[in-house]
């Protein structure tokens, strides 16, 4: 009987992707395979259909190739994300001060060097104007601290962030964007009616498409932890629109939170169909272990999980990259332990175990605790 083969999504040594089938015993055997050749596995795509259609004259919109205009674009993509504060912060910031410097150098070439009253009010229009623009990115700074809240569940923390925001004039923060974080707060803290009524006044005069209320909707669930009710409006808002990978990888990881283990996989081979944005990425592989994982597979998990950890270096001082940084380690320290690799388990759990503690994630320490032999 001919070997199974495994149709990836890798990466080449000048960081392009490309889609290939591999033949090997398994699927741990494909990974070793493809990096014994220089070729960094990104992506395993388990469809049949996507397959045959892949390999018999793939669409072109299917070909994944990762450039600096794609990079740049995720920032603006997801709602909340400390990149997306920060790079718009700069982009204003620069673009005032070369402003700014311009006029300085404008009127220094017309009044020479001395400060004689025209130059001097340039000079002090220019400092002006400079202070307009780190005023601009105070507000990036102070979002950024919000998602580092939302990440490690300080609900407290967010509301305050919100309330600072909301006080600032010039604030680039919408106010709806403040409204939804405020209800997500909310509805963490089991403050659920005051969250259901804070959202619902927004959407009574919101103009936006009802899949992204849905996707929005879904993050109130998820914060007071009700994955059922995550998981209704994640399927809604793809029925809407099913082209949003980040999407479908999020109503994966609620219906692995249920326990549908057979449901969870369908809807990541399904959010593999598509390009993945960079903070997709490392989700996915986080998903995909965890998967593996809970499916007996620990050796697989382990292999997925180190990728994702290797992936998501460069971004891991993203606030909303962290959360993904917890979440390998520690389905990595479960899987370290499950193939006998205790001093690497216990090594994780150290840098998991504050982490688990402050979010209240009691089933996974202990799950944890129990495969390190409960001796910490």
């Amino acid at each position: 009987m001919s070997e199974p083969s495994y149709l990836w999504t890798i990466r080449d040594e000048s960081g392009q992707e490309s889609v290939v089938r591999i033949r090997a015993g398994s699927v741990l055997e494909s990974m070793e395979n493809l990096k014994a050749v220089g070729r960094m596995p990104v992506a395993l795509h388990t469809d049949d259909l996507m397959a045959v259609e892949m390999e018999a004259g793939m669409p072109e919109n299917w070909e994944k190739s990762v450039t600096p205009e794609m990079q740049f674009k995720f920032l603006y993509q997801p709602i909340g994300t400390w990149g997306q504060a920060l790079a718009e912060a700069f982009r204003q910031a620069k673009s005032l001060f070369v402003l700014s410097a311009a006029l300085f150098f404008i009127a220094a070439a017309f009044h020479g060097i001395e400060f004689d009253p025209p130059v001097a009010v340039s000079f002090f229009a220019a400092v002006g104007v400079t202070m307009a623009a780190l005023f601009r990115c105070r507000s990036a700074v102070i979002y950024g601290k919000l998602n580092r809240s939302k990440v490690w569940r300080r609900w407290g923390e967010v509301v305050q962030r919100c309330d600072q925001l909301g006080a600032m004039r010039g604030s680039w923060i919408s106010s709806e964007t403040l409204l939804v974080e405020r209800a997500c707060a909310m509805a963490g803290q089991g403050r659920l009616s005051e969250a259901w009524a804070l959202f619902d006044s927004m959407t009574a005069e919101s103009e936006k498409p009802e899949w992204l209320l849905r996707t929005r909707r879904s993050r109130l669930f998820r914060a007071a932890r009700d994955y059922s009710g995550a998981t209704v409006d994640l399927r809604a808002a793809l029925a809407l629109k099913p082209d949003l990978p980040t999407v479908r990888l999020e109503l994966a990881d609620s219906l692995r939170e249920l326990g549908d283990l057979r449901a969870a996989r369908e809807e990541y081979d399904q959010a593999c169909r598509y390009e993945l944005p960079l903070i997709g990425k490392p989700m996915a592989k986080g998903i995909a272990g965890a998967l593996a994982f809970e499916e007996g597979r620990p050796t697989e998990a382990r292999q997925l999980l180190r990728y994702g950890l290797d992936e998501i270096e460069p971004y891991r001082r993203m606030a909303l990259m962290e959360q993904w940084v917890h979440q390998l380690n520690i389905w990595l320290c479960l899987a370290e332990a499950a193939v006998g690799e205790r001093g690497e388990a216990a090594r994780l759990y150290g840098e998991v175990k504050e982490f688990l503690l402050e979010t209240g994630e009691t089933e996974l320490l202990e799950r944890c605790r129990y495969a390190l032999g409960g001796s910490i």
